[in-house]
């Protein structure tokens, strides 16, 4: 059965509707690429970096709580400069195949 032939319930409508409203406040507000939006919404709900393909891979709980947390927020670049200092920390403690090679001595 393809997606669109799957019935509608109540949840996987309010699920479809926060999906299509955070995304819109996202471009909107935060002035990121379509990747750094779907990157910035799984660090939001707790979600590994690069885990999104698209806001609909939320849960309909994982949406609600981004969504919430976006638009109670008055000023989104303090939050927007939070996760790039963290993917920025996440990438830096990832050690490379080098740094392995030479912390191991081979």
């Amino acid at each position: 059965m393809r997606k669109r032939d799957v019935p509608r319930t109540g949840t996987a409508r309010i699920a479809k509707r926060d999906s299509i409203n955070l995304a819109q406040h996202l471009s909107k507000r935060c002035g990121l690429t379509r990747a750094e939006r779907l990157d910035f919404t799984a660090w939001l709900v707790g979600l590994p970096a690069h885990s999104l393909s698209s806001t609909d891979d939320l849960t309909p709980g994982e949406g609600a709580m981004a969504l919430e947390r976006l638009t109670g927020t008055v000023e989104l670049r303090p939050l927007v400069d939070q996760w790039r200092v963290a993917r920025h920390t996440e990438r830096q403690s990832i050690p490379t195949e080098d740094a392995t090679r030479a912390y191991l001595g081979n």
